[in-house]
């Protein structure tokens, strides 16, 4: 493989990778995120932002396992307030 091509399949990943993130961001419904409803999708793009944070900090140090497990607290009270 030249070293051209490759270039140009990681910039296509990369284009790729930033309209999934952009569809997420600006909460189009339909897309793979899988944001349906769209008064709810700032709470959902909130918590998928605290799911992400927890889980990298979490593969980092032990006291990002803290975190982690404090993030999941925060989401799962998220999710309780959000449903009532």
């Amino acid at each position: 493989m030249s070293p051209s091509s490759r270039h140009q399949r990681g910039r296509r990943a990369r284009d790729w990778n930033r309209r999934q993130l952009h569809a997420l961001l600006s909460c189009r419904p339909g897309g793979r995120s899988g944001l349906v409803r769209h008064d709810n999708n700032q709470q959902v793009v909130k918590i998928y932002f605290w799911l992400f944070a927890g889980a990298f900090a979490a593969a980092s140090t032990a006291t990002g396992c803290l975190f982690f497990i404090k993030s999941l607290s925060i989401l799962l009270l998220s999710l309780s307030t959000s449903s009532s």
